[in-house]
This record gives structure tokens, sequence and C-alpha cells, in this order.
């Protein structure tokens, strides 16, 4: 499923993306731990979603919306994702996950009807995310 019909089908129309709401409606549990080596993980088996409690609030954003990707993209062909940002780059499941967050919490033609009247930090500050990924989705 794409981003765009994930929020359609949840009746999101504007920001921030509520990824918790998506989760309950996916049936997707969000639970949170302590630290850890890794972001998230997602368990197919109980459908559970583990995020790392310490995370900013922007981060954590980002990683439900990883997992969902995760569990939307490749839910059926592997057990757990555990995966640490920055050992991202070359995995290409790791990188439709990024792209799918991405696109879920900054959908292009969001982030391009509200940069015209408001500068990216706020524009970031709006969709709860970072300044970069609103970047990413102008380019």
């Amino acid at each position: 499923m794409k981003p765009d019909d994930l929020l359609e089908r949840c009746g999101i129309h504007r920001p921030p993306v509520d990824v918790g709401a998506i989760a309950r409606q996916l049936g997707v549990t969000v639970t949170f731990v302590g630290a850890a080596d890794w972001d998230s993980a997602y368990d197919v088996g109980s459908r559970t979603l583990y995020v790392t409690e310490a995370l900013t609030a922007t981060r954590r954003r980002f990683a439900i919306a990883h997992g969902l990707g995760h569990a939307l993209l490749h839910g059926g062909r592997q057990m757990a994702f555990r995966e640490r940002f920055e050992r991202q780059a070359a995995d290409p499941w790791e990188l439709e996950a990024n792209l799918f967050a991405l696109r879920l919490l900054v959908p292009r033609y969001w982030a391009l009807a509200y940069s015209g009247y408001e500068p990216v930090e706020a524009v970031a500050r709006r969709f709860g995310v970072t300044p970069a990924l609103v970047e990413m989705q102008l380019r």
C-alpha cells in the first residue's frame, strides 16, 4: 500500500500525521522499550512494533512510520526488523521503509502547499519532523 493510499484510508488529510492512529487501524501494537542498539523492531507474529523510548519525538515518529513501512511492504518475508538509521544505506528493504516513512509523514503535495507560505523550519514543526525531511520532499 502506498503512503498516500494509507493516509486516505485512515482519513488523515493534514499534518501532523498521527502514526499511532495509523498503527491501531492496521492492527499493529506500538510498544516503547528501554535503551537498545536499534530504533525499532517489528515482530510479524505478534504484529508488534517495538520502538526505543529514548529517541527524540521526531525520531520516534520516523521510527514508527519506518516500522509501518516494513510491516506493509515486507511483513510476510521476515520475522523481525531491527534497524539503526546509520546502517541502512545499502539495504534495499531499509531504503524502501525510509522512503515509505518520508512519504507518510511528509506527503510531497502537502509539503509543497505549506512551503509556499511558511519557512522550512515552520513546515517541519507543523509536520512533527526534522527540516531535513521536509527539504527532501521539496527537492
